[in-house]
């Protein structure tokens, strides 16, 4: 799923095929105190359109994660307060 190469991703960048099409990049994310940005050219977040649990004082949503050592692509629920990329589909 991830870019091949070094133009964008951290070294190693292993298992990096780019076999399924989607040429994921490395847009890190913003932290969601303040305008803190981190992990720029080591991993890449994109949110779901799926909610995922309701807390007290917010919803969260699911997303996903890959990084720039291996290829497991990651599912995690984050709190919507956080910066993460989105991929827009065309139906």
């Amino acid at each position: 799923m991830k870019e091949t190469g070094f133009a964008h991703w951290l070294a190693p960048n292993t298992d990096a095929t780019n076999s399924s099409g989607f040429t994921a990049l490395p847009g890190g994310l913003k932290l969601p105190a303040g305008n803190i940005f981190d992990v720029i050219n080591t991993s890449g977040h994109w949110w779901s359109s799926t909610e995922a649990i309701e807390t007290a004082d917010d919803i969260d949503a699911w997303a996903r994660n890959i990084d720039h050592i291996g290829a497991y692509l990651g599912a995690t629920n984050q709190i919507k307060r956080c910066g993460f990329s989105v991929r827009c589909l065309k139906d």
